[in-house]
């Protein structure tokens, strides 16, 4: 009984001193409290399910400490070689950023620090013309469908089938292309199609702040993406 006792005096010293644990359970006591208010608001609200898998998909990506902001302390010298690494598990899934970077040396370390993870479950609405998000995504894992609507069908002049998009893909080109101050509704819905869908998202608003600090970099991405899906996702309004 006495050496349980002292080996559980032990594990407990060592707990304590594990930095990356404490902060791990701190960020799960947060989480649960959170949930914990939410389901006392609304017991059958699908943000419960949402909260929980995004927040278990971001520490699995990122990890228990703020990579970033530890990155940025770094001499600029050894930067990108920082972000890569943290990014190392995931880049192969970003074939896009291969081809900017023969471009423009250290244009991956400036683009991976504005993507934020996302997860959906299956049959999640992950774009619509109800939400309208003005985003680009980077399938991880899993695969998503893009529907045609209805209408976007009749008013097309050739057969528009739907799409899916699997790892190593990307969607949302339209998204990012079309101008601001356009006012734009979709003609498209995209849904995950698998059991759960692994992604990284990067904004509009992403974007213009590349542009405006990085504009090659901006010209870049822009130069990868297919301005076509203008006309077959979005129904322009001005």
């Amino acid at each position: 009984m006495i050496f349980a006792y002292v080996i559980g005096i032990l594990v407990g010293i060592v707990t304590n001193l594990d930095q990356a644990k404490r902060h791990l359970q701190a960020e799960k006591s947060y989480l649960s409290d959170f949930l914990c208010e939410i389901h006392a608001i609304s017991p059958t609200s699908e943000l419960l399910l949402r909260v929980r898998r995004n927040h278990h998909h971001f520490l699995l990506i990122s990890g228990v400490f703020d990579e970033k902001r530890i990155a940025d302390l770094f001499p600029p010298h050894i930067q990108t070689v920082s972000i890569v690494y943290v990014y190392r598990a995931v880049l192969p899934y970003l074939p896009l950023f291969s081809t900017i970077e023969q471009k423009h040396m250290g244009a991956v370390a400036i683009i991976l620090r504005s993507l934020r993870p996302a997860s959906y479950s299956s049959g999640q609405i992950i774009n619509s013309a109800r939400i309208c998000a003005r985003e680009l995504h980077f399938i991880v894992k899993g695969s998503v469908n893009v529907l045609y609507t209805k209408s976007a069908s009749e008013r097309a002049t050739d057969t528009i089938s739907d799409e899916m998009y699997g790892p190593q893909t990307f969607f949302g080109d339209a998204m990012i292309l079309v101008p601001d101050e356009t006012r734009v509704r979709l003609k498209i819905r995209i849904v995950c199609s698998s059991r759960s869908c692994h992604c990284f998202v990067f904004c509009k608003s992403d974007y213009n702040t590349l542009s405006g600090a990085y504009l090659p970099v901006a010209q870049a991405i822009a130069e990868q993406l297919d301005p076509s899906y203008i006309k077959r996702w979005i129904r322009c309004h001005n």
